[in-house]
């Protein structure tokens, strides 16, 4: 088990590097993540994704001290705890990749950067351009036309706008999806990356927005599992040395969820 772990964490650590030199040869900052704990003037306890360190300034409450940036984020959620350990894909403590752009004036060249950034970085790592599609709202018209160049299967859906009051935003979600079952419907996809353009006034989508902030998150998990050719996260190389070692059983639901807890108060008992 400490062999497969050794070698897995290379491999981890060497594509972390070129996620993070790909991101910078992109304009793109990289910056360490933030603590887990949220910061105090949000609503929650825990990030609970890559956004929330910065959502005074995605809200227009402080000024962007960056503009373009990218990190991982570990995040813990306790929402769905029905699925964990079941799902494959829903965990409490993991880690969110992350690209922002903050008070940039133009929102479809804003767009196509968060967009091609994103699909790009995917492509570079190795994911094949037949397995990934993508999902816009049928109103933004802009992001349809960035994923058409793209020669990208695309899903248009009526649910993809975005109104969040707390930030005083609103705006458009385009998804990043791969395939992992077969067909070539939705359901045959599962999202990867969820980006967000925060680009109008809360709640019209008419009065846009002097300045436009992006946000996104990627499960890592699910990337390295997309890259690794399994469907469960509990397969990759991420955790399933772990598992491995606690039990013979590796993929027992109860021993998921286990180690679920066990990672979470790890890496809270981690925090400065």
């Amino acid at each position: 088990v400490w062999s497969i772990y050794s070698h897995n964490k290379k491999q981890k650590l060497l594509t972390m590097k070129l996620t993070a030199d790909y991101f910078q040869s992109r304009k793109f900052n990289w910056i360490k993540g933030a603590s887990l704990i949220a910061p105090l003037s949000t609503t929650v306890p825990f990030c609970i994704s890559g956004g929330v360190p910065y959502e005074a300034m995605i809200a227009g409450d402080t000024s962007a001290v960056m503009t373009q940036f990218a990190n991982l984020q570990t995040c813990i959620r306790t929402a769905k705890l029905d699925g964990v350990g079941h799902t494959g894909r829903h965990h409490i403590c993991f880690d969110m990749l992350g690209h922002f752009m903050f008070g940039v004036a133009n929102a479809k060249d804003t767009k196509v950067k968060m967009i091609e950034t994103a699909y790009f970085l995917l492509s570079n790592l190795g994911l094949e351009k037949k397995y990934i599609a993508a999902t816009t709202d049928i109103e933004d018209l802009e992001s349809q036309e960035i994923w058409n160049r793209l020669g990208v299967t695309l899903f248009t859906l009526s649910n993809k706008k975005v109104k969040e009051a707390r930030r005083k935003r609103s705006g458009y979600q385009t998804e990043i999806m791969y395939k992992v079952g077969t067909g070539f419907d939705l359901g045959a996809y599962r999202e990867l990356w969820n980006i967000v353009i925060y680009q109008f006034a809360t709640p019209n989508f008419t009065e846009p927005l002097p300045l436009v902030y992006a946000d996104s998150g990627a499960s890592w998990d699910r990337i390295i599992s997309a890259l690794e050719g399994v469907t469960s996260n509990y397969k990759n190389s991420i955790w399933y040395p772990f598992l491995l070692a606690l039990s013979f059983d590796p993929l027992y639901p109860d021993l998921c969820r286990i180690a679920e807890f066990m990672k979470a108060v790890v890496s809270l008992a981690a925090e400065p």
